[in-house]
């Protein structure tokens, strides 16, 4: 009969070895372990949905736009802003009319940019979390502008909006200082690292796009879709 140290007093009941226990705990944290990643894919997922739904509300409400302006994107009379993020007050207004509301504007990879200072900017423009390629948005390098929703040869292959995926002149992915007075920052990190981001299309589909796929689409700081 294997012997094992006794805990309580007469009772002979049998306890775990320093082995056994050790064992048990090992198990315990393999689990634990594995619980929390498979909680973290799922978090992970669910994020990267709601901002694809977000995304397509968008195109549905840039198609509604165009259809009413003569396949016409929203088009400023000069550049709005300093980011290809910003966009004038009144086409955020006019997707409203369309039933797009406040969050759907930001992505959840990045809720801390959905604040009352950036929605209320004090200037024509709103600071969203999203780029745009709509006419004068800033930064962009021209050829990734568009200004009808059905002038491209390949509308499937088009971006026509994409999460903010960017770093700044040192090569950082978590702070960029613009107006606001915290940090701005890539909206779907792994650390401090970009995973990627969802581009809508000028068909409106949305598609996930791996970092190393994307191109860089501005000068310093650097935006990638």
């Amino acid at each position: 009969m294997r012997r094992g140290r006794s805990f309580g007093f007469g009772t002979g009941v049998q306890g775990f070895t320093l082995i056994e226990l050790m064992v048990t705990i090992a198990v315990i944290a393999i689990l634990a372990a594995l619980i929390l990643a498979a909680l973290s894919r799922g978090k992970s997922s669910g994020i990267r949905t709601q901002c694809i739904n977000n995304l397509r509300q968008l195109g549905l409400a840039c198609r509604m736009y165009a259809d009413e302006h003569q396949d016409q994107l929203p088009t400023p009379k000069v550049k709005v802003g300093n980011w290809p993020w910003d966009i004038e007050k009144k086409a955020c207004d006019d997707f409203a009319a369309a039933g797009v509301t406040r969050p759907v504007f930001f992505c959840p990879g990045f809720p801390d940019q959905n604040n009352d200072f950036l929605w209320d900017f004090p200037y024509p423009f709103r600071v969203i979390g999203y780029v745009h390629t709509f006419p004068n948005a800033a930064l962009l390098f021209k050829t990734n502008i568009n200004y009808r929703m059905s002038e491209a040869a390949d509308p499937s292959a088009r971006v026509l909006m994409a999460d903010a995926t960017f770093c700044n002149d040192v090569g950082d992915f978590t702070k960029l200082k613009g107006a606001w007075d915290q940090f701005h920052r890539t909206s779907h990190l792994q650390g401090s690292q970009p995973l990627g981001g969802n581009i809508l299309f000028l068909d409106n589909h949305v598609a996930w796009r791996r970092f190393k796929e994307m191109e860089q689409r501005t000068p310093v700081p650097r935006f990638y879709f």
